[in-house]
């Protein structure tokens, strides 16, 4: 019985044996993916670092728009009335519309105001009519000057002039023609 028993004990070793082979080839393949999602967490990890990193780095680098101080000679602090009203060339007053001359004529008896740009880039309006001007800033190089109303409005004071003597800037009238508005 012996005898018998032997081939069972070969057999059960080369079971055995298989068993602890695959128990081995098991343990390596198991570490091999275990390797594997610890170097995905270290790749993930290593991007989110590098993510983070760009980031700080980018918005380090951007820098806050700063108001700065454009100084404008002879714009600012002073007190500038109203004076004349002209209509640009080519156009002339015997060309404009009824509907322009009605307007052109209207904006002569609005244009009383007086106007004074204040170096904190607000407007002090007086006189007898206020446009509701409130705020200002230079824009297109210092070309214009663009003005806010109390609600909001914008209006485009293009190609403006200032000396000692009189402050000039072109506006469009009823959205059809030029004029000229000279403050002394």
């Amino acid at each position: 019985m012996k005898i018998a028993r032997q081939p069972v004990y070969i057999c059960s070793f080369g079971v055995l044996a298989i068993r602890s082979v695959l128990i081995c080839f098991s343990k390596f393949f198991l570490s091999l993916r275990k390797f594997y999602f610890e170097m995905h967490k270290i790749n993930r990890l290593s991007r989110c670092i590098l993510t983070l990193f760009l980031s700080v780095y980018f918005l380090a680098a951007c820098k806050k728009e700063t108001k700065t101080y454009t100084p404008v000679p002879f714009l600012t602090g002073r007190i500038w009335i109203a004076d004349t009203i002209t209509i640009n060339p080519p156009t002339t007053y015997a060309q404009l519309s009824n509907a322009d001359q009605t307007s052109y004529r209207n904006a002569l008896s609005w244009f009383k105001a007086h106007l004074t740009f204040n170096e904190d880039a607000t407007v002090t309006c007086g006189g007898d009519y206020d446009p509701g001007y409130k705020t200002w800033r230079l824009i297109n190089n210092n070309a214009d000057i663009e003005v806010l109303t109390g609600n909001g409005t914008k209006y485009i004071l293009r190609n403006w002039v200032a000396d000692a003597a009189y402050l000039s800037y072109t506006e469009q009238l009823n959205n059809s023609f030029d004029c000229t508005l000279i403050y002394k």
